[in-house]
């Protein structure tokens, strides 16, 4: 049986984060059906091509995949379950301000053995998000939170980020204490990197007087027993699971067969 994994790229946002190297077009108020229609167009080419009978895991990532409509996701979400067998994970990353009850009811029809929704929560603390251009807020994140609690009832992957300017340890450690609440399957714990040609890059960005630790999320990830039960690992991880990767959409990496 040939069977792969496969990344599909949504490269649109409402506005770019200050700390974002990934591709994306931000200022992006919905992701254009042009844009859905060529990826559905080469996902079927490809699994014709290839012969693939199963697209073992499916992550949807961005941008922001949330920006979707729920047709839009419904469709998407048919085409890369349309393989003669059903995947047995699909990953969906949602934005808190883009959530809705009605994309979390798309999700939870799709035919995978596992379903994962990662949320990309960064923080809880407004002067945080505030310093990294986030356009959730910390209300819009809790109420997402909030909605999850009530009709989700797949997996729930959390992102949070340490180190981010004006973000104390004691107020990134409430945001973790608050996520965790919510009792969620998977959390991914990143250190803040700064990386070249993003706004953060620039000294004047930043209060350089501000300590950007990286030891933190190590520290808080031992305390918590993060590295030696479930609630551990990244993106990265996850796919380094798995051996064979289909790569689609603008500016989505390669793969090798």
């Amino acid at each position: 049986m040939t069977s792969k994994s496969l990344y599909v790229h949504i490269p649109f946002c409402r506005s770019k984060c200050a700390y974002c190297d990934f591709f994306s077009r931000g200022e992006s108020r919905f992701v254009p059906d042009t844009y859905l229609d060529a990826l559905i167009r080469e996902l079927s080419f490809y699994t014709v091509r290839y012969g693939i009978e199963q697209f073992r895991t499916v992550y949807l990532g961005g941008g922001t995949p949330s920006l979707l409509s729920p047709p839009q996701l419904s469709r998407l979400l048919h085409a890369a379950c349309s393989a003669p067998l059903p995947p047995e994970e699909v990953t969906v990353e949602m934005n808190p301000e883009s959530l809705s009850e009605d994309l979390l009811a798309i999700f939870a029809d799709c035919p995978a053995e596992r379903k994962r929704l990662s949320l990309g929560i960064q923080s809880l603390q407004e002067t945080a998000l505030n310093a990294v251009n986030r356009h959730c807020t910390a209300q819009e994140a809790r109420k997402a939170l909030d909605l999850t609690a009530r009709y989700w009832r797949g997996d729930l992957c959390l992102d949070l980020i340490a180190g981010l300017p004006c973000q104390t340890d004691t107020a990134f450690l409430q945001s973790l204490h608050d996520c965790l609440a919510y009792r969620p399957q998977h959390v991914s714990l990143y250190s803040l990197t700064v990386e070249e040609g993003t706004p953060l890059y620039t000294p004047s960005a930043y209060d350089p007087d501000i300590k950007w630790e990286t030891t933190t999320t190590y520290n808080v990830g031992l305390d918590f027993g993060f590295f030696n039960q479930r609630l551990t690992g990244s993106v990265d991880w996850y796919f380094r699971k798995t051996a064979d990767l289909l790569n689609y959409g603008y500016a989505a990496a390669g793969t090798n067969f």
